[in-house]
């Protein structure tokens, strides 16, 4: 499966392939603040920079492939100029949704509200255009979003092995 884009900022460009049965490591991306298990080595993209009005936005994305290309792991962040308060902050995290759908031409087929410790997240599903789905927990962390994602068959998506990407990601410092 090739994928045209993998987060509400649409990016993606190399990947890499994972083996048959992998062992689960943590990942710790430079200068991320994070960590997360993953069946392989996520390889850090090039960043991407973009403008949000006069704010200029660099995303930091690390992706890993499976499966012959089938299945797919991302971890992504980009920091805004400012932390944003409650309401300002839903508004972030439903607007990174539309514009993952946006992005990946997708259909909502769940959202919901979640916490990572104190900060606010979302966690929704996609269906794409070729059917596989795009699942996302994403978290705004002190003007940082972070984006954890898993895009495959519906199966995949609500497999073990998903959930465990995806519930894997803590804060570091």
């Amino acid at each position: 499966m090739r994928l045209l884009a993998l987060c509400a900022l649409v990016f993606l460009t190399t990947s890499a392939t994972a083996e048959d049965k992998p062992e689960w490591k943590a990942f710790k991306p430079k200068g991320g603040r994070c960590s997360i298990e993953a069946p392989g080595k996520l390889v850090t993209q090039p960043v991407q920079e973009f403008k949000q009005g006069d704010v200029k936005i660099k995303l930091h994305m690390f992706i890993l492939e499976s499966d012959d290309g089938k299945t797919a792991y991302g971890l992504g962040y980009a920091d805004f100029p400012v932390n944003p308060d409650a309401d300002l902050a839903d508004k972030v995290l439903r607007g990174a949704q539309d514009g993952a759908m946006k992005g990946v031409k997708g259909k909502l087929v769940t959202s919901r509200d979640l916490k990572l410790g104190k900060y606010p997240g979302r966690e929704f599903t996609l269906t794409l255009p070729d059917k596989n789905q795009y699942r996302s927990r994403i978290y705004l962390v002190e003007g940082r979003l972070y984006q954890v994602i898993v895009v495959g068959s519906k199966d995949f998506v609500a497999s073990l092995e998903a959930r465990t990407f995806l519930y894997s990601f803590e804060l570091t410092e």
